[in-house]
């Protein structure tokens, strides 16, 4: 170092060597021997520094490499964990255990996701784990880690502090503790219901980013990863911190509707298999029900009930207010006053069928007096018809019950009370979470707002331990949105089987789009 430079550096010094300190504040000039033992000085502190800062990031990805490094572990010693273990079940054990720090499990539903990541941190030993999930799981995680261990604890003021092993959070609290959590260095964050966190702009997507980018693993776990729309995944992806997440624009261009003419529209569905080629051979893996073929039985087709509506004059005003509302030309179909029009046409009509919906669960209950109903219903004042007529008969499970003792008692009961033949279900809490193998009918009183949900309310009887064929009722007004809306779903549940499950099925896009000219055209006619 030339003199000039030295003495600028002695100057400027803010180290904690008391020479070089007293030397910064001389006004003489600085002779030869303080320049040379200054030049020593700052020569050592820099080599000291630099030595330091090599420690600690051998220190960081000795950490990160402890739960990154691959590990080799024998089906046995899986097993030694849970005997039942099925052999899938095993493979997705080694499949997360893998030394990649992002994982996105897409079993459908009923194929324990929830165990396998539980086993997964076990064997990797991970010290520090946060599951974000919503709400109504939060009890069901607990029980599940307390099969295994009792290092558990749901996150609140009072724990923030000191975590557990197995840490539990709902979404709409993350936002209170995302900052103690990304302080805490978490090992692993496993995201329940990761379709959760579709939506870019909610506070759900951006404080569970921030623990996810904090944190050396992130698994999400979803069988509906496609709740609704194909853009649903790239919120998803970018909690994942996949290459497929790190540009808005080139996902909807590449995947969706984007273009120049429609800059912001993500309503479409393009290059499927490429996608799915993508997902999988990167971050994704998925196994459906046929890995059970033999163990549980095959779902029935759908049985579609269509009715002839009575009171059209009454239907026939209420498109006519959609008309008048939608016609504006900066209206935008799927925004959030669309839905709230589609949803004022959809409660009436749910609430039409009442009377010829109890036809049917009379019937059923007359001719099979040994076999049980669910009914699914978006609306509590629907529920609750439902269980004033059946009140003997029946339970109520709508999210407003008291943690994992009700919720055990609501499943024993209907499971195994032979008085209780009905159990009515509000969607928004009751379509994951619950296992109902004992079902023989499940009927949807109306559809719920996402293809998604209605796939898991489907599931809550058809999984592992199902003891008998399901029938799945679908009971629609013919020439409504009843029938238009489920049109629609099938062709929405193809998308997903192609993106998902590598299928090549014919597709129709822009849903809403869709839906919106056929409302129009049962006015017209």
């Amino acid at each position: 170092m030339d003199k000039e430079s030295l003495i600028k550096k002695i100057k400027k010094y803010k180290g904690g060597n008391v020479y070089v300190h007293n030397l910064s504040n001389k006004k003489n000039e600085l002779d030869i021997i303080e320049l040379a033992m200054a030049d020593r000085i700052l020569k050592n502190e820099q080599k000291n520094k630099k030595s330091n800062q090599k420690k600690e990031i051998k220190k960081i990805v000795k950490e990160q490499k402890t739960l990154l490094f691959p590990i080799k572990i024998s089906d046995d010693k899986i097993i030694s964990y849970f005997p039942n273990i099925f052999d899938y079940q095993i493979e997705g054990v080694k499949w997360l255990i893998k030394n990649k720090p992002a994982r996105w499990l897409l079993d459908e539903q009923g194929l324990g996701k929830t165990m396998q990541c539980i086993i997964a941190a076990l064997i990797l030993d991970s010290k520090k784990n946060v599951i974000i999930c919503p709400n109504f799981l939060k009890s069901n995680w607990r029980h599940e880690i307390l099969k295994f261990t009792d290092d558990v604890q749901y996150i609140n003021d009072n724990t923030i502090g000191l975590l557990k092993k197995f840490n539990i959070i709902n979404y709409d609290s993350v936002h209170k503790y995302s900052k103690d959590l990304i302080l805490n260095e978490i090992d692993i964050t496993i995201i329940d219901e990761s379709q959760f966190v579709k939506k870019l702009d909610s506070r759900r997507h951006l404080y569970t980013k921030s623990i996810a980018n904090s944190s050396k693993r992130i698994w999400c776990l979803t069988g509906t990863a496609k709740d609704n729309k194909l853009f649903d995944l790239f919120g998803q992806l970018q909690i994942l911190r996949h290459e497929l997440g790190t540009n808005k624009m080139f996902f909807g261009q590449r995947y969706c509707n984007t273009n120049e003419d429609n800059p912001f529209d993500f309503t479409g569905a393009k290059n499927l298999k490429e996608l799915h080629n993508k997902l999988f051979s990167s971050v994704a893996l998925r196994r459906t029900k046929d890995v059970l073929k033999g163990i549980i039985p095959d779902k029935i087709p759908n049985k579609e009930i269509f009715y002839e509506l009575e009171s059209f004059k009454n239907y026939y005003k209420l498109l006519k207010d959609y008309e008048k509302k939608t016609q504006q030309d900066d209206y935008i179909l799927g925004g959030f006053n669309h839905l709230t029009e589609i949803n004022i046409l959809k409660q009436f009509l749910a609430k039409e069928k009442l009377h010829l919906n109890k036809e049917l669960i009379d019937n059923i209950l007359e001719e099979s007096p040994d076999e049980k109903i669910i009914i699914f219903s978006n609306h509590t004042s629907i529920i609750n018809h439902y269980h004033n007529i059946y009140k003997d008969c029946s339970l109520v499970h709508d999210g407003n019950q008291g943690g994992q003792q009700e919720l055990d008692f609501i499943k024993n009961e209907f499971n195994n009370n032979p008085k209780i033949r009905i159990l009515i279900c509000q969607y928004q809490n009751s379509y994951a979470g619950l296992n109902l193998q004992i079902a023989n009918h499940t009927i949807f009183n109306e559809l719920p707002q996402t293809p998604g949900i209605e796939l898991q309310a489907k599931d809550r009887t058809h999984r592992p331990g199902q003891q008998y064929l399901t029938n799945y009722y679908y009971t629609m007004f013919q020439n409504t949105i009843d029938e238009t809306l489920y049109l629609l779903f099938q062709e929405e549940h193809k998308i997903s089987k192609n993106v998902i499950d590598g299928e090549d099925n014919i597709i129709n896009i822009d849903m809403y789009k869709r839906l919106h000219s056929s409302i129009l055209k049962s006015i017209v006619n």
